[in-house]
C-alpha cells in the first residue's frame, strides 16, 4: 500500500494564526478564484516525496533525522505577500521568508541529496523559502495584470508579520479529502540542539 508523504518544518499555532489574518485580507480580493489553504495545514515544506511504499517510510525517516542532525534550529520570519509565476498571473499566492533562509536551504539541499540516493526524484525547480497561502483555479478572474488579487498581492508586498523558530522536522502522511488534505505525523525529528 502506497502513502503520499512529504517533509516539512511545522509553524507555531501564533504564525499560522498571523496568516489566517492575511488570507482575510486578500481573501475579497481572490473572491471564489482562490482556494484558501486552512492555517492550521500551513507548513514549510522541504520535500514532497509523492506516493511512497510504507516500506519506504522508516527509510526516508532515517535520513530525515540525519539531515536535521546536521542543522541548528532556524529563526525564520515571515514578510511579504507574492505569487508564483508573478502577480500578473498569479497561481500560489505565498508568504515569504527571511531570516535563516542560507541554513533552511542547505538544510533542503542536504535532504533532497540524501533522498534522491535512495531513489527519490529530485525537485525540478530551485529551492525557494515561502508558505503557500492559496492557489489560484485555472480559469479565475483573478489572473491578469490589474487583478483585485494582484493588487492585494502589491499592496502586502512588503508586510512584516511574525518571527518564529523551526525546532523540528517532520515526515508527513497527507490524505486528499473533500474539505482539504488531512496531514499526519508520522515521524519527527528535532534538529540539532533543540
Amino acid at each position: 500500500m502506497s502513502i503520499r508523504a512529504f517533509i516539512a518544518l511545522e509553524l507555531p499555532e501564533s504564525a499560522r494564526e498571523a496568516l489566517g489574518g492575511v488570507q482575510k485580507q486578500l481573501s475579497p480580493a481572490g473572491g471564489k478564484d482562490v482556494k484558501w489553504v486552512r492555517p492550521e495545514g500551513i507548513h514549510l515544506t522541504l520535500k514532497f516525496l509523492g506516493n511512497i511504499d510504507e516500506a519506504q517510510v522508516e527509510k526516508a525517516a532515517q535520513e530525515t533525522a540525519q539531515a536535521a542532525a546536521g542543522c541548528p534550529p532556524l529563526t525564520l520570519k515571515m514578510k511579504g505577500v507574492g505569487a508564483f509565476p508573478g502577480v500578473s498571473r498569479p497561481r500560489v499566492v505565498w508568504v515569504g521568508l527571511t531570516g535563516d533562509v542560507e541554513r533552511l536551504a542547505r538544510l533542503a539541499a542536504d535532504l533532497e541529496g540524501r533522498l534522491s540516493r535512495l531513489g527519490f526524484a529530485p525537485e525540478g525547480r530551485p529551492f525557494t523559502a515561502h508558505l503557500t497561502l492559496g492557489r489560484v483555479k485555472e480559469f479565475g478572474r483573478a489572473r491578469g495584470a490589474k487583478s483585485a488579487l494582484g493588487e492585494a498581492i502589491v499592496n502586502l508586498s512588503g508586510l512584516d508579520i511574525e518571527e518564529f523558530q523551526a525546532t523540528e522536522l517532520i515526515l508527513f502522511r497527507s490524505e486528499l479529502k473533500p474539505g482539504g488534505a488531512v496531514y499526519t505525523r508520522l515521524r519527527s525529528t528535532r534538529l540539532a540542539g533543540s
